[in-house]
């Protein structure tokens, strides 16, 4: 599994915000490494990448969720 879809997995599995407001999640990149079992490294580099395509925004030890709709296709198209 890549880095992006078990970040996406994670991601989505985050209960939804109130109100229509983003999604917020207090995870750093080494805390996402240690919780997925994957490099720092690799999680820096697939969060930028989800960054780039304007799915999330980060934050400093945080986790902005911009696009959940394109997260889950992320996490669907690369579990195929």
């Amino acid at each position: 599994r890549g880095p992006e879809r078990a970040i996406s997995e994670l991601l989505e599995a985050a209960p939804p915000a109130d109100g229509g407001d983003p999604l917020v999640l207090p995870y750093g990149n080494n805390e996402l490494a240690d919780m997925l079992g994957l490099s720092r490294n690799s999680v820096t580099t697939a969060l930028s990448r989800l960054q780039a395509q304007g799915v999330i925004e980060k934050q400093r030890n945080a986790i902005r969720i911009l696009d959940e709709a394109k997260l889950a296709d992320i996490a669907r198209l690369e579990g195929e």
